[in-house]
């Protein structure tokens, strides 16, 4: 799907596709947009490709991508119920998730767009397409992010979700760059659109 002469927007199926995605500078691209302020993190390649490989198979992992096959953005989502997050969701939303449907929940996992490209609307094309790709019987859509990134928190209101209050957390997940960073540095919300 074509949507700049220079863009294309692919959806990745196969482990094939994973490791061109990989192989084209999605990890590099994955590194920079969670390695700076206000997250800090740093993943093994390891840890990132099996993180996304699960997205792969249970869910909607797309990539923006250059004529010449360069990876410039990302976005994943999947079953809530597929996600490790599924334990937090359920702690720290002050019981706004219905577990009785929680077979019609979305997680909106993973968007990454660099600094260099943020403003130009590859998040909104991309998230417009994970719309029209995700599975039919969804009702509800939960989303994460730092309490401190404020394009992320805007960017999610952008897209109709709300902060859901009392829902802030420490998230201890991969090792960090900043020497100085402390766990409670690491304090995330839950977002939910539907």
């Amino acid at each position: 799907m074509n949507y700049q002469s220079n863009h294309t927007i692919q959806r990745i199926r196969t482990p094939e596709e994973l490791d061109d995605v990989f192989y084209h500078g999605f990890f590099e691209v994955y590194s920079d947009c969670f390695s700076d302020e206000p997250y800090f993190q740093r993943f093994s390649l390891e840890r990132v490709k099996e993180d996304f490989y699960a997205m792969m198979s249970h869910g909607v992992f797309l990539c923006l991508r250059e004529s010449n096959g360069r990876v410039d953005a990302f976005v994943a989502g999947l079953p809530l119920q597929n996600h490790g997050v599924l334990k937090d969701a359920l702690e720290f939303t002050n019981h706004q998730i219905d577990v009785n449907v929680i077979a019609s929940y979305w997680y909106h996992s993973e968007i990454g767009v660099p600094k260099r490209l943020r403003g130009k609307g590859h998040a909104r094309r991309l998230w417009d397409e994970v719309l029209r790709l995700m599975p039919s019987g969804y009702i509800k859509i939960l989303a994460r992010t730092h309490k401190d990134n404020n394009d992320s928190l805007k960017m999610h209101e952008r897209f109709g979700f709300v902060c859901i209050p009392g829902s802030e957390h420490i998230v201890v997940d991969g090792d960090y760059d900043n020497p100085d960073h402390k766990p409670e540095d690491d304090t995330r919300v839950f977002l939910i659109r539907g």
